[in-house]
């Protein structure tokens, strides 16, 4: 057979084996696979070039290993039409070449230079070898990933590098991931043409329009993320390979690809994660545009008449009862935070205020009960820590960071790390504690509401939802979400409780009303910024990109 092979052979590869030969420096190297003594002489010389590479790249020397790989390339491209058998024993040889050969190309140091080279080489050997009993598997080996990462600020300070053995789902090919660590964001595309677009549209949107590209990446998230990059980069030391575990509503969250940790960092895919936060996930991959939705927070509106319709999510005549509920979760927020409480209890990290709406009108409650008041909904994140772990006010560890090969990063101070993210939406209702007169005016009559101030009415305040984020004994040490505690202090108490009567002149009214708009631009101030540091880049908002690790944890309270 292997007579047949090597006359078949001599005629077909004659002219190309001269000229893949010519000035080659003789080595006394021999290939560490050997190939049978009868092998066609085209794939000895192969393997004696793939052999020649790997001492190259163990040296560094990413000429001489660029040029070997190329020539065994040459050497290991499919021949011209032969007989049958002859064929089928060309291929088995072949293609156990090319995975010696992908294998290398897999541990070419990435440090080098020539990283470039030895994409576009892995690229070709796809191109090259699409068939063969291990071929699909050897692509996908060699199925690199490129990724667009751009620095999140306004100098335009972008690069592109190469990320490989990164699992892509099967779909479309408009699978990107939005993953933050340290001051980038990583936008992964499987192939390199994609990833320049996608380059190219980040740069015009970040630096012209950011408001454009991701509804989240705005101005001040650009301002927000100038940090130090060391201390965002702390986090325990992760296994590369490990799956996530993750649950929404108490059931497994079933994602594919699985979340998994790739070179200490947690890839998961966008919409499996954000809409654990209530957060709708587009894809538009016409414009290789990612978008996430979700309620925008609450700012001060003047209200808008009737006939043009209100951008506003509530009315002037909420802010007492807004106030209120501010102020009761602030003061759970606090009281959850004392350290005196066995760590088994929650914390309340953080919570903000999406929705309002007047119950006045609506139609009575189940039991009978009149819906007058408000209906608020807001969104709790509580944290579960380890019980065996207390946690006193100020508690910090320090963690030194190291590369693969042990030089000295530097150091961070972490707090504890949360076993569980329990994320709750609540409708609070808030009704008033004296309904006030009801009188006479020209269009009817009219109610004064809240005249002695609000209540919650526990009774009929509902969750409407629950979303739970696990660690678990299999994934101890992977860190899901940032949620440092930093300048945890009470907002403003409720507004002040004026007396207001129904007897009262339009002028005190109006004046009533400026100090409660006052109020109510000092409390969104307040709390906008307590949102902006209580909790980390992840959880402050939505918009504020992924980052999968705890690095601060709970530090001292101001």
């Amino acid at each position: 057979m292997w007579r047949t092979l090597l006359a078949a052979l001599a005629l077909a590869t004659s002219a190309s084996l001269v000229t893949a030969q010519t000035g080659r420096p003789d080595s006394p190297a021999q290939p560490t696979t050997e190939l049978p003594a009868d092998a066609p002489s085209a794939l000895r010389e192969a393997e004696r070039d793939l052999e020649l590479a790997r001492e190259a790249c163990d040296r560094k020397d990413r000429a001489a290993c660029g040029d070997h790989l190329e020539r065994a390339l040459r050497l290991l491209s499919p021949s011209p039409p032969v007989a049958p058998e002859v064929a089928r024993e060309m291929d088995a040889l072949r293609n156990g070449a090319v995975e010696r050969m992908c294998e290398l190309i897999r541990h070419y140091p990435s440090d080098l230079p020539g990283r470039d080279e030895r994409l576009a080489l892995a690229d070709r050997v796809m191109a090259a070898h699409p068939s063969g009993p291990r071929a699909f598997q050897v692509a996908d080996d060699l199925a690199y990933t490129y990724e667009v990462v751009g620095r999140l600020d306004k100098a335009g300070e972008w690069k592109l590098r190469a990320v490989d053995a990164i699992r892509q789902p099967r779909d479309s090919g408009g699978h990107v991931d939005l993953l933050q660590d340290a001051m980038y964001l990583f936008l992964r595309a499987k192939q390199y043409p994609r990833a320049l677009e996608i380059l190219g549209r980040l740069r015009q949107v970040v630096t012209d329009k950011p408001d454009d590209f991701v509804q989240p990446y705005a101005d001040q998230v650009l301002a927000r993320w100038e940090a130090d990059i060391r201390r965002r980069q702390a986090g325990r030391p992760l296994t590369s390979g490990r799956q996530i575990a993750v649950t929404v509503n108490d059931v497994p969250l079933v994602m594919d690809p699985a979340p998994k940790l790739v070179d200490g960092t947690v890839v998961a895919p966008v919409r499996a994660v954000a809409e654990t936060f209530d957060a709708s996930v587009y894809w538009n991959p016409h414009d290789a545009k990612v978008s996430l939705w979700r309620p925008e927070r609450w700012t001060v509106h003047d209200p808008e008449p009737m006939h043009g319709g209100s951008t506003s999510p509530y009315d002037l005549i909420t802010v007492g009862a807004v106030a209120t509920l501010r102020a009761a979760l602030s003061d759970r927020q606090l009281n959850s935070l004392d350290s005196r409480l066995p760590r088994s209890e929650p914390v309340l990290a953080r919570f903000e205020i999406t929705d309002g709406f007047d119950r006045s009108f609506d139609t009575p409650f189940a039991d009978g009960s009149l819906s007058m008041g408000f209906a608020i909904r807001a969104i709790l994140y509580w944290v579960y820590f380890e019980p065996n772990e207390p946690v006193p006010r100020g508690a910090a560890r320090e963690v030194v960071h190291r590369t693969a090969d042990g030089k000295l990063i530097g150091t961070s101070h972490l707090g504890p790390w949360p076993a569980k993210v329990r994320i709750e939406t609540v409708e609070y209702v808030l009704t008033p504690k004296d309904v006030g007169e009801r009188r006479q005016i020209a269009a009817g009559s009219e109610v004064i509401m809240g005249a002695a101030g609000w209540e919650i009415d526990e009774k009929h305040t509902k969750v409407l939802s629950t979303n739970t984020v696990e660690v678990g004994e299999a994934n101890s040490e992977v860190a899901v979400f940032d949620l440092s505690l930093e300048k945890v202090r009470p907002i403003s108490p409720g507004f002040p409780r004026s007396r207001v009567t129904p007897h009262q002149e339009p002028g005190d009214l109006a004046a009533l009303e400026q100090q409660m708009r006052q109020h109510l631009e000092k409390s969104m101030a307040e709390a906008n910024e307590l949102e902006d540091t209580l909790v980390g880049r992840w959880l402050t908002d939505l918009d504020a990109g992924y980052s999968y690790s705890f690095r601060d944890g709970l530090q001292k309270i101001r």
